[in-house]
């Protein structure tokens, strides 16, 4: 008899499970990534225009109105712009300049990388990710084994910790709009998240009362350093002064940091997985070293802020609104 083909031995060399498996995990990993080119964090498409006049625009709402100054309702409105019957007021229309000779070219990765800040902060949100993608995904199985929930009861207690995540990145933004310092805001954030998760892992086996507690405070300290970082800091680092007014890199600079984050949340429950087994413990002591070293690649940056007072807004080009 004759031997089999190399390509058939290797098909079935492996069981229908584990090519199962293997599929799932192969399309779980097109579709991650189908929805991260897709996406668009809303808090950073801003529209802007430089001083010099090269990339000025108005754009206002199109209002028609009667003989009484009266605005028309909607539908009539869009009968005269089909028809063409109405004059179009001046202040009402959009003017887009035509792309001269002049115009700056989009920036490079490796230009985007030389941006002070943007490796430090893509660091950074690696671990805070990581921490962040921990607890989504094995929050539930932790809760079960603790308090004893059944699994439905465990993933509805678990959703407290994206609900402390709403209020962390909230105050994140507050806080480092008032002070004008994104990285000391992160920084103590995550001085806090550390020794925060070590509470939660003792107090959370004293009762549910202590776990809602636990869960709200630390979803609050984990989460508002990553909405920080994926949203307001990568839009001042997109117009860095160190760009010269180049409005080409806000995309660019957001990819970065927000891919080398999908790193750290690949990472995070892969290392859970492996460590559970040991105990719960090992599990949290991994999220406090996440936690340190993402505070450790900010300390440069902490340092500049508070040593030079200022420097969060003149680090950024300003641009003016038309």
């Amino acid at each position: 008899m004759a031997p089999l083909p190399p390509g058939i031995r290797f098909i079935i060399s492996f069981s229908r499970d584990q090519w199962y498996r293997a599929f799932i995990f192969i399309l779980t990993f097109l579709l991650y990534a189908s929805f991260h080119l897709s996406r668009k964090p809303i808090s950073i498409v801003k529209l802007k225009g430089c001083e010099n006049g090269t990339h000025r625009f108005r754009l206002q709402k199109q209002v028609f109105t009667d003989n009484k100054n009266k605005p028309l309702d909607p539908e009539m409105q869009c009968l005269l712009l089909s028809g063409g019957k109405h004059p179009v007021h001046q202040n009402h229309v959009l003017v887009l300049p035509a792309d001269g000779g002049g115009s700056t070219a989009p920036i490079s990765f490796t230009g985007a990388l030389r941006i002070p800040g943007v490796i430090e902060f893509s660091l950074c949100l690696l671990f805070a990710k990581l921490v962040s993608y921990t607890f989504l995904f094995w929050l539930p199985l932790y809760i079960t084994n603790v308090d004893h929930l059944d699994a439905r009861q465990a993933g509805e207690l678990s959703t407290l910790f994206d609900v402390g995540g709403i209020f962390g990145g909230i105050l994140a933004g507050v806080i480092s709009d008032r002070l004008e310092k994104r990285a000391s805001t992160c920084g103590l954030m995550l001085l806090l998240a550390a020794p925060t998760l070590y509470i939660f892992s003792t107090i959370s086996k004293m009762g549910l009362e202590a776990t809602i507690a636990m869960l709200l405070l630390s979803g609050a300290l984990v989460s508002g350093p990553y909405a920080l970082i994926t949203t307001a800091v990568s839009a001042d680092l997109g117009t860095h002064k160190s760009l010269k007014g180049n409005s080409h890199a806000l995309a660019t600079v957001t990819a970065i940091i927000d891919g080398t984050g999908s790193v750290g949340a690949a990472l995070g429950p892969l290392l859970a997985g492996l460590l559970s087994p040991s105990g719960w413990n090992n599990v949290f002591y991994m999220l406090m070293f996440a936690d340190a070293c993402a505070l450790l690649f900010l300390i440069r940056l902490i340092h500049k802020e508070l040593s030079c007072p200022g420097s969060a807004t003149t680090d950024q080009v300003l641009f003016k609104e038309h």
